[in-house]
């Protein structure tokens, strides 16, 4: 009997892959930690271990020829159905059902994997990219979904600059089912590479095998990539940001999202129907001039600006808001409903500055990327048109969504960046905000004799992630410990101090001022349970509430002289310029004139839905004729010079 030896490089493998198969595991294990079962959490804990070991084993088992041959055609097939349930699980919740969207999920990840083995001509190979492919786009899903609670999307990649710039403020923590799932992959990954074979295949046929794999790609993308397909088969195809994700599953939600990544016209347009409607308010409007009467503007977009006491029966030491809810003379103040969540800025002050609304744009549409790329009409523009002098600040980088582009097509004179603050105090993740509010009083107090200044401020403080910044707590949860919201709270009672400074000065001036400040979007928090807590201790909230509550921000207009004076206003945000034009005396448009009588039907207007003048909340398929007119006018103004 021959003596069993094992050459060093034998050794040294078996050694380094026990060593990665133990580490891999211990670190799987600990972020497999699900919280909701202790039953589900110890079967995860089991598999994630076995599937480790049986990835070690399988490197060093002896498969003889016949089994590799038919395992290398077998695992093709096994694949999509083996990694694609754990992946589709890793965002969306075990009590949805999603039917037969695992069937169509399934579906396209064979479509997937058979396109990348035609294109490379290798089974092996082609299955090991496919799933590779897959995979990676789930795991960015989860990322996306994680900070901003809408999946990602064809769309996302138009703002791949700004997300790099963005994602340095967060820390990437993979969930229970990521390492479940990733640990499933590292299987697949050894079980294609031991069944691989090198094998020489002629010219003709990898040519054959790649027009081939074109074919099967444009089939499938004008069978998969097409609305009317996914109707037929029940799925739901609305627009929005409150999208049926969790239903589609990821991969056919992509597929939809595909075909509709342009802003389409509306059912039934025609631009003599749109410039019908602006042209019955053109009486209503008055030739634009200079008046040295008019106020100075000042816009404070302030980043992830929220009350939390929005949210309901919430308990705090101490108040974020103190001075900002303390005003009420001179005020206009309430909540603004926005369309984002989390991020996308840049979606907010589109609504703000051109009174347009993302409820008609497909799912994760930029139209800082994606639409204006050329003069549009604005309340900077319109500002400007009546001889204000209009300033942009934002102490980031200017490519950050296009802005140093958009920024000159809305109408703004200067841009004020990053540059500018190089010796600011920072705070939380960026400039202060009382850096930035010293900057509005600099722009102030060095302009030209008679210059109408409008300001528009972009702050960036409050920018999440807020797990890793280090503030003193001035402002606290006691019902539950959450160091994040903490220390959000804690910035905002910063901004709040900051923001009292600032009115302050402007209360001793001369000439006419109006401040403006709100939130752009809520902040999102690696501990989402911080409002199911507050939801589930505040009685009365309808699904409605719940879902309206999350994307509500709050907005103060102040005045150092006397205005008419309004609180407990509930408004989308399209129509806050509206209303800053109206406060500060600037001649309405024919289309804000629209927007004025729009207001009085639909006060709220956001991705989430409508909410007519009686408080009815209506789902985002919801139309009439003032909705569809105002898709038709909105489509109209943005594409009339393109």
């Amino acid at each position: 009997m021959p003596a069993f030896s094992l050459s060093r490089k034998k050794l040294v493998t078996i050694v380094l892959a026990f060593l990665v198969t133990v580490v891999w595991t211990f670190f799987s294990l600990r972020y497999v930690n699900y919280p909701t079962s202790p039953n589900r959490l110890l079967f995860l804990k089991c598999l994630v271990v076995f599937y480790a070991l049986c990835a070690f084993i399988l490197v060093f088992l002896p498969l003889p020829s016949k089994l590799k041959k038919w395992a290398r055609y077998a695992l093709p097939v096994v694949i999509p159905p083996f990694l694609g349930i754990s992946l589709e699980l890793i965002t969306i919740d075990t009590g949805y059902t999603l039917g037969n969207a695992y069937f169509f999920n399934v579906l396209l990840f064979y479509a997937i994997e058979l396109i990348c083995i035609l294109l490379s001509c290798s089974i092996t190979f082609g299955s090991l990219i496919g799933a590779s492919l897959v995979v990676v786009v789930y795991i960015v899903n989860y990322f996306v979904y994680e900070f901003r609670h809408v999946p990602f999307t064809y769309n996302d990649l138009f703002a791949i600059a700004t997300v790099k710039q963005v994602v340095a403020n967060y820390k990437f923590v993979p969930g229970s089912l990521v390492m479940f799932s990733l640990t499933k992959y590292l299987l697949v990954l050894v079980a294609l590479l031991k069944t691989r074979q090198k094998k020489t295949i002629p010219l003709r046929l990898r040519l054959t095998s790649v027009l081939a794999g074109v074919l099967v790609f444009a089939i499938g993308w004008f069978s998969f990539v097409n609305l009317a397909f996914w109707e037929k088969q029940g799925f739901r195809t609305v627009q929005g940001f409150t999208s049926p994700y969790h239903y589609d599953g990821f991969l056919v939600y992509s597929c939809i999202t595909l075909a509709s990544e342009k802003a389409t016209a509306p059912d039934g347009y025609s631009e003599e129907a749109a410039r019908s409607i602006l042209d019955s308010y053109s009486s209503q409007s008055t030739e634009s001039s200079a008046s040295a009467d008019r106020p100075h503007v000042i816009i404070i977009m302030n980043e992830s600006l929220f009350d939390p006491y929005t949210w309901g029966n919430i308990e705090l030491e101490g108040n974020p808001l103190t001075f900002f809810n303390s005003l009420t003379q001179d005020t206009i103040r309430g909540y603004l409903n926005s369309s984002v969540l989390g991020g996308s800025t840049c979606n907010a002050e589109f609504e703000v500055f051109t009174g347009h609304s993302m409820k008609f744009f497909p799912n994760g549409f930029y139209p800082y990327l994606q639409s204006i790329n050329n003069s549009t009409p604005s309340l900077v523009s319109l500002a400007g048109d009546v001889g204000y002098s209009t300033y942009s600040i934002h102490p980031e980088l200017s490519t950050n969504w296009n802005r140093h582009l958009v920024y000159n097509h809305l109408g703004f004179d200067q841009q004020f960046w990053i540059q500018e603050f190089v010796y600011a105090d920072t705070l939380g993740n960026g400039v202060s905000d009382a850096s930035t509010f010293d900057k509005v009083i600099d722009i102030f107090e060095n302009r030209e004799t008679d210059e109408k200044l409008f300001v528009f401020d972009l702050t960036i403080q409050n920018h999440g992630g807020y797990t890793w910044t280090e503030i003193e707590q001035t402002v606290t949860t006691p019902t539950f410990e959450s160091k994040e919201f903490n220390n959000y709270l804690s910035l905002v009672d910063k901004t709040d101090e900051a923001f009292e400074d600032l009115v302050t000065y402007f209360s001793t001036q001369d000439e006419k001022v109006i401040i403006c400040m709100f939130g752009d979007h809520q902040p999102l928090f690696t501990l989402d349970e911080t409002y199911n807590i507050v939801c589930e201790q505040t009685e009365g909230l309808s699904d409605a509430d719940q879902l309206l509550n999350l994307y509500k921000t709050p907005f103060v207009i102040w005045a150092n002289y006397d205005i008419p004076e309004e609180s407990d206003l509930d408004i989308s945000m399209n129509y806050l310029g509206l209303l800053l034009a109206k406060t500060a005396d600037i001649p309405l448009s024919p289309y804000m004139h629209f927007l004025e009588d729009l207001q009085k039907q639909y006060p709220i207007i956001s991705t989430n839905g409508f909410v007519d003048a009686e408080g009815n909340f209506y789902t985002s398929d919801y139309s009439d004729q003032w909705i569809r007119d105002y898709s038709f006018v909105q489509y109209y103004i943005l594409n009339k010079d393109k």
